[in-house]
């Protein structure tokens, strides 16, 4: 995915960044993360996820928007979602 999404770079003014949108997903492992703690970290199926600037997090299940990007540390690269916003999945009647 991240090979693909590349081919369409460079993102920017006219050419945004690809976003999605993912829903009914479990969260789980959410921690506080960054100096002052304001940004959520948590996995959302088998990916790992960043919300920045959130404090908490809904009940599960949840509808995401996000992009995605590839997250290197120690020489290990994956899939990351950037969260761009949640919301608590509400009953369908």
């Amino acid at each position: 995915l991240i090979a693909r999404l590349k081919e369409f770079e460079p993102f920017g003014l006219g050419n945004p960044t690809p976003v999605f949108k993912s829903t009914n997903l479990s969260i789980s492992n959410a921690k506080s993360v960054g100096q002052t703690g304001k940004h959520l970290k948590f996995r959302v199926g088998d990916f790992d996820a960043i919300f920045f600037n959130a404090t908490k997090l809904p009940g599960n299940p949840v509808d995401i928007v996000y992009s995605v990007e590839e997250d290197t540390w120690n020489g290990q690269s994956k899939l990351q979602l950037i969260v761009k916003d949640i919301r608590e999945k509400k009953a369908d009647f």
